[in-house]
Parts: C-alpha cells; structure tokens; sequence
C-alpha cells in the first residue's frame, strides 16, 4: 500500500463557512458514541490499552499538552512514537484553534498511512490500519474518506490471515507486541462499527478469534503479558470490548475467565482441549497447566539460534535468553542450525516439548516439562556426538530481575526468593546433593544467570534442573540421588543413560533418560525400554506414569 497524498483542502464544502470557529463546531459535532470513547479517563482509554506503565505516561503528558494553543505536533518527543499517531487523529482534528496547523496536521497525519519494513509490527498495524480508520471517522467529509476506510480494511483482513498462525500466533520476534496489536485491532473493529462497516469475512473473524484466544495463553495471573520486558497489564475494559467482538464460544469463555476470577468453575477450565500452544512456524510454545489465573506457566521462544524462557508460579522466576556453551575436546562448537520441534506433547498430567539444534559435530536436544498436578518444571539437556570425545556442556538460566537466588551452604540446591520468601527451590540433577568444591564452582549465580556446567567423556551426555513450583513444598526437606542403572546385568555409563530420583517433602518422581538406541533396562526393579520416563511414586510404593517418549 503506498502513501496516500489527500490534502485537509479536499474536505468537502469546508471552505465554504467563512468562520473558522464555525467549522471547528462542526468538528466537535462530527463525532460518534464510539469516537466519544476515546476521551475518557485514561485508565479506561482505549487509546491507553495495554501500554507500559511509562508508554501511559507519556500519552496522558502528550494528551494534555495538545489541548494548549500553540502545541507542535511535529515535535521531536512525538513524531517518532507511532501510537502518537492514533492519539493525534482522534485528539487533535477536533481540539487545534489555528486553521492553518488544522490543515497542516491533516495532510501530516494522511502522509503517514504507509507500510513500515516490518508489516507485522505495531507500528505497521497503527498506520495501516487504525490511522486511516481514524481519519475516516473524524473527518467523514474528507473527500475519499471511504476509501481510506475500506482500504484499511483491505490491510486489516491481510494482517489476519497473513501474520496470524494457524495456531493465533504472531511471529517469534514481534510476540511481545501482541498485547499492543490486539489492542490496536480492538480499536480498529469500534471504529469499524462507527463507520458502519460489517466486517463480516468469516475468515478474518476466525483469525481474530483465534488470535485473542492465544493472547490470553500468554498471560500470566495477574494479566501481564509473556515475554515483554516491561510490565504490561491487560485492561479490564479491552477484554470486555475484545469479547464483543469474538463469535467463538471458547475465546470467549477465556477472556470472561481472565476479566473474572469469581467466574472460574473447574468445570469450565478444564472443558478447553488444549491448554498449552506449540506453534513451529510462529517458534513459539507455551506450557501451562490450567486455564485459571493462578496457573503456572512456561513459555519457550526458540526463533532461529536464540532460545528464551519465562517460567512463572504467580512470581516471575526465569525470564530471558537461554545461554549455552558447548565444547567438543576442549573446541567450542557453534551453533549451525536453526531450533526445531522434535516433539510437542499434552495430556492430563503434562505439557512437554523437545526441541532439537546442530552445534557442529554436536546435537543438542533440549526439552521442557510442565507437570500440572505435580507443580513441577523439568529442564533437560541431551548432547550426543558421532564420534567419542569429551563434552562440555554449559547451560545458563536466566533470573528474573525480581527474584534474589539463595544457595545452602552445605548442600547444592537454590532457593528462589522475591520479597524475602522462597516461590522455588532448583535443584542440580546431575550435582551430588552435598556441596564440594567442584561442585561450587560448576553450579553457582553468574550475571543474574543459574550456571550449570558439566563434562563427560564418550558420545553423549544429559545435563539437567528441577524446579519445584509450590512455594509451600519449596520448603519442606528434599533429596534426590542418581541411580544405577543395568542392562543385561551390567551397569550402564552415564554417557549412555541416567536415572534420578528426587523427593521433596512427602512427594516423590523418579527421572529417565537414554542416550542411546531404547533397550530393556533396569533401575529400581523396574524395566524400561524408552528414551524418556517421567513418574510419581503413589502411597502404595508404585509408580505411576506422567510421561513416557518412546
């Protein structure tokens, strides 16, 4: 779509009333139920809707500042925020005193209709979509008004079916600004219905709907929003607007869920099918246990080389880029692929992803395990080589800026802990429990990062955490040991396979994993022929399954 070049002097008949105050009554006049929605409070203001605390901040200065006579809206603190875009085509036309900056604005604010270099971003999305519709609803008499319009529309129909996945995802590098686009596409449907327009592409209202549905699986308790770096709240009153709007019973089960904790029902939560997403094209998944606000949460990005998590239990406890450092005889192996799925799994008692990536002579499989009952987090490294060799392998954890990590002075486990109180307790699998001073210097805080390091000789190795979600079991007695395990009557190596088992108050899980072919082994008189095996030990002293990878 190129830049459109309408004048403010192609507004029909408005030369035409000599009094320019008489025109500016007429501005005021010109205005819809809907329009009217974007002068009250900011709190409520849609232009306001899902915004940074500090974004909110500066559109109430710049809000306030318009009013005053003489105001440059060509000024360097507004002119490169594209949001000030939207609030300057609802705000300004209506509110200049000076004919002249009237007219220069309109025909500044048309010639930003155009497409930026990324079309899926927020920027693209104001000025393609929400600007014009803007246009179109204050000034109705501009000549092609309703072009503007149903161009927008045109762009609004192509942004649904063109950047939202299958799975109602956007893209990995632009999904922090999901909160910002829905809010922008919430607005752009009021000013449809304020148009008149019947948005009625069956196609687009599934995409809609569908890309609302996803928004409210990357959000956590309290409504803020997965993988932004700032704290972004969804309003109230965009999640009730958002609700109108969708036709697909369970997006909007989801949203009444997220605007009402009184309405949750257990009932209604677990009625979803799917909880968590996986979504290869959008190399976005997210791991979450239940549909209520109290839910724990996982959230993996892994677009081409970088790999960042968020995992959150009500407190934000890992948030960030995944840093990992893999050596082959002491070479250090760069990363020579691109992440991608090897398996995306969801039942009754977990959520679980494998993701898989080249480091030259080395493979390094990397999978994430959300036990929901269970309230655990399982982070597992595999690296495998064709070759024997000795392997490094190097895995840093982001902390959350908000969590301060405690370590016990004798054993290796950290505690995670905001405001004084332990939310976690993270414990080193392949660490002996009792600290030693190799231990020290392999498993310790390093730049606001968990380090893990470990060494094996031979052609494969496995590096892993668990991470307890309840606070209240976090700090209860906890042990956990490596277990021997046989095939044929002999013990394995830890190069081939390893099996754990971990118990933290009353509870207690064992772990496995094969590095090699799958075969009939034996580790607590139990034989497994599998390349992972996750389970909980019952009051009877058996074990039940939560997961099994063949």
């Amino acid at each position: 779509m190129t830049p459109l070049s309408k004048h403010a002097s192609k507004v029909e008949n408005h030369r035409e009333i000599p009094n320019w105050d008489q025109w500016r009554h007429c501005l005021a006049a010109n205005e819809s139920a809907v329009i009217e929605n974007f002068k009250i409070p900011a709190k409520r203001n849609p232009l306001f809707w899902n915004l940074p605390r500090g974004e909110i901040d500066i559109g109430i200065a710049f809000l306030k500042a318009i009013e005053k006579p003489g105001f440059e809206f060509l000024s360097a603190d507004f002119r490169d925020r594209d949001f000030a875009l939207a609030y300057s085509a609802h705000r300004l036309i209506a509110t200049q005193s000076d004919q002249q900056q009237w007219e220069s604005l309109v025909d500044f604010l048309i010639d930003q209709i155009e497409i930026c270099d990324n079309p899926c971003s927020l920027a693209n999305q104001i000025r393609s979509i929400e600007l014009p519709l803007a246009i179109a609803a204050n000034l109705p008499t501009l000549e092609n008004s309703d072009d503007l319009a149903s161009r927008a529309v045109e762009r609004f129909e192509y942004s649904m079916q063109t950047h939202v996945s299958a799975a109602g995802l956007l893209d990995s590098d632009v999904i922090e600004q999901s909160a910002a686009v829905a809010a922008c596409w919430t607005r752009s449907r009021m000013l449809m219905d304020a148009l008149g327009i019947d948005f009625s592409s069956v196609e687009s209202n599934e995409d809609f709907d569908s890309f609302l549905n996803q928004l409210i699986s990357l959000t956590r308790r309290n409504r803020t929003f997965l993988f932004s770096d700032q704290r972004i709240k969804l309003s109230k009153s965009f999640l009730e607007t958002a609700q109108s709007f969708c036709r697909d019973t369970t997006a909007v089960n989801k949203l009444q869920l997220t605007i009402d904790p009184a309405a949750q029902s257990r009932a209604l939560i677990t009625g979803f099918d799917e909880i968590g997403v996986c979504c290869e094209t959008a190399n976005v998944a997210v791991l979450r246990d239940y549909w209520m606000r109290k839910s724990n949460v996982l959230a993996v990005r892994f677009g081409q080389q970088a790999c960042d998590l968020q995992l959150s239990n009500g407190s934000l406890l890992f948030s960030g880029p995944v840093k990992t450092e893999l050596r082959f005889d002491d070479e250090i192996c760069e990363q020579s692929s691109h992440w991608s799925v090897v398996c995306w799994h969801q039942d009754d008692d977990v959520e679980f992803l494998e993701l898989e990536a080249d480091f030259g002579p080395l493979t390094l499989q990397r999978f994430f395990l959300l036990a929901r009952d269970d309230q655990f987090c399982l982070i597992g490294d595999t690296v495998k080589t064709v070759d024997a060799g000795t392997i490094s392998h190097k895995i840093e954890l982001p902390i959350s800026s908000q969590i301060v990590p405690m370590q016990e002075t004798q054993n290796t486990e950290f505690y995670l802990k905001e405001q004084e109180k332990i939310k976690s307790l993270v414990m080193p699998l392949r660490m002996e429990e009792w600290m030693t001073k190799s231990n020290r210097e392999n498993w310790r805080v390093q730049q606001s990062h968990l380090r893990l390091r470990i060494c094996e000789h031979g052609g494969a190795l496995h590096n892993s955490v668990f991470i307890d979600l309840s606070p209240k079991r976090s700090q209860k007695p906890r042990t956990w040991r490596q277990l021997s395990v046989a095939e044929n009557l002999a013990t394995c190596p830890s190069t081939e396979v390893v099996a754990f088992r971990i118990r933290v108050g009353k509870q207690q899980w064992i772990v496995y994993r094969s590095m090699k072919e799958p075969a009939n082994r034996t580790f607590m008189g139990q034989n497994h022929c599998c390349e992972l095996y996750v389970g909980r030990f019952n009051g009877e002293g058996d074990v039940a399954e939560l997961l099994t990878v063949e």
